[in-house]
C-alpha cells in the first residue's frame, strides 16, 4: 500500500500545472513500513533545475538533489522514487517508465528496497488522476489502483 500526504499531491498538481503542456517531474519522499509491505509519501519534488522535457517525455535532472536527499535522510525521511506527469493523458506507464523504475530497483546505490513510481494524468486542476506503480529488485513492477484526487 502506498499512501500520498495532500502536500506530495497538491504539490505534483501545481507543478504538472505550471509546466504549461510539458511534463515534469521530481522524487518522492517519505518512509516505508519495517516490513516494507506500505509506504508514506510525504513530499514530491519540484523537477530540478537541471530536468529536461516536452510534451510526451521528461528527463529528470540531478541538480540539489544529493543536498536535499542527505537532509531529509538525516531527519528519517528516504527517497521512495520518482513521479511524473503526462498532460492531458491517462497515467498509464509507458514501456520505457516502466524500464527506468525497473533500473532504480535493480541499481544497489539508490538504497530503495521497492522504489515506486507514481504518475499523474488527465486534467491536472479539475480532475487529476495519479496511477501508482511498484517495482523490486528482481525488476518485477506491480500496478497498484489509480487514486482520483479532485479538487
Amino acid at each position: 500500500m502506498v499512501t500520498f500526504s495532500s502536500n506530495a499531491i497538491r504539490d505534483m498538481v501545481a507543478a504538472a500545472t505550471a509546466a504549461k503542456g510539458n511534463e515534469t517531474g521530481g522524487v518522492l519522499i517519505g518512509r516505508y513500513s519495517s516490513d516494507f509491505s506500505s509506504a508514506w509519501v510525504e513530499k514530491a519534488t519540484a523537477a530540478p533545475s537541471d530536468s529536461e522535457a516536452g510534451p510526451t517525455w521528461f528527463i529528470r535532472g540531478r541538480s540539489g538533489l544529493d543536498w536535499l536527499l542527505r537532509r531529509s535522510w538525516s531527519a528519517g525521511s528516504h527517497y521512495l522514487g520518482e513521479w511524473h506527469s503526462h498532460p492531458a493523458y491517462h497515467p498509464s506507464p509507458s514501456s520505457d517508465d516502466l524500464q527506468a523504475i525497473q533500473k532504480i530497483a535493480e541499481d544497489r546505490s539508490y538504497r530503495c528496497q521497492r522504489p515506486i513510481l507514481a504518475i499523474i494524468g488527465g486534467s491536472f486542476e479539475k480532475d487529476p488522476l495519479l496511477a501508482v506503480t511498484l517495482a523490486n529488485r528482481s525488476g518485477r513492477t506491480e500496478r497498484l489502483a489509480d487514486i482520483r484526487n479532485g479538487p
